[in-house]
């Protein structure tokens, strides 16, 4: 197992809670963009064998590890597509690796610690008022019910909140989308600004019987959709405290993830319109390139790992 880290460890254990991953990878930014991390790692470390791992929401059925480890989602911008899992003690490395460059700066968070910027617990509360709101917007009230939020996945990562949720659309086509957050904070003591991200995918497998993928473990690729982005900036030490989430505070962060949730059903909207057109999966990825005002670009098409 290995650690990306943005910044050096000064001691010789990675902490409990933190995300670590089975695969290697040699260049930073390639680490950043298939784990979905919010800041391109300084550091690569390589974990002591002897290690005990979290049961994770949504992991690989068919992998080992009886549910610790799983497919990362697309989120923060990145459209993840390696595997990931979550130390639940903390553990030695024995190997330090230091990229070319080191940390890079004015990232978006530095991490050195798991200093989350909400609970799980007042993630979970966020979520629950977030849906009253939405389930009384049209414009999103039908994708809401398709992806029974109920169910939906939370990951309250390193300086960031990844809520994650599928939509059955037919017998072979299941969607994935993700709302996600994270703050950039000014040293330890508050975040003086907010980034929101809407995000959705699909995999297939290198099997085209197979869509989408049923086997998270195997090889294919990663079709996303374009990036819904949106921030808050200029915050002060008196705006936000993560230790006491009050409900002015609450309610401006659930207004911007309406926001970017309203674009994503645009998006699923436009997507049905293009997949119903055409069965064939070239076909298909062609016309809604032309229908994005013809920027091939808005469309992402990523080769993910097998386990």
């Amino acid at each position: 197992m290995f650690r990306y880290n943005f910044d050096k460890i000064c001691n010789d254990k990675v902490w409990a809670g933190a995300y670590v991953s089975p695969h290697e990878y040699d260049d930073p930014f390639k680490a950043r963009e298939y784990l979905a991390l919010l800041y391109t790692p300084g550091y690569r470390y390589k974990l002591n064998s002897q290690i005990t791992l979290d049961t994770l929401p949504d992991p690989c059925k068919s992998n080992e590890g009886e549910g610790k480890i799983r497919r990362v989602w697309a989120a923060f911008g990145e459209p993840g597509g390696g595997f990931e899992c979550v130390l639940s003690e903390g553990v030695k490395f024995t190997d330090e690796t230091r990229f070319s460059f080191g940390p890079v700066p004015g990232e978006y968070t530095f991490v050195h610690e798991p200093l989350h910027i909400l609970t799980e617990e007042k993630a979970k509360a966020l979520l629950n008022k977030y849906f009253k709101y939405a389930s009384e917007d049209g414009r999103i009230g039908s994708l809401i019910d398709e992806g029974e939020p109920q169910e939906g996945e939370l990951a309250t990562k390193e300086a960031g909140v990844v809520y994650h949720f599928r939509i059955r659309k037919t017998q072979k086509l299941q969607l994935e989308y993700t709302l996600s957050f994270a703050a950039r904070k000014r040293g330890r003591s508050y975040c003086e600004a907010f980034g929101f991200w809407g995000m959705v995918w699909f995999d297939i497998n290198n099997d085209p019987v197979s869509i989408p993928s049923n086997d998270c473990s195997k090889e294919g690729w990663r079709i996303l959709l374009p990036v819904i982005v949106d921030k808050i900036e200029g915050l002060t030490i008196s705006d936000f405290c993560p230790n006491n989430l009050s409900d002015e505070v609450m309610n401006l962060l659930i207004k911007r993830l309406l926001d970017v949730h309203r674009n994503l059903a645009d998006l699923v909207e436009l997507f049905d319109h293009c997949w119903h057109r055409f069965a064939c999966i070239e076909e298909f990825c062609y016309y809604l390139r032309r229908y994005l005002n013809g920027c091939p670009h808005y469309l992402k098409i990523i080769h993910i790992p097998k386990l």
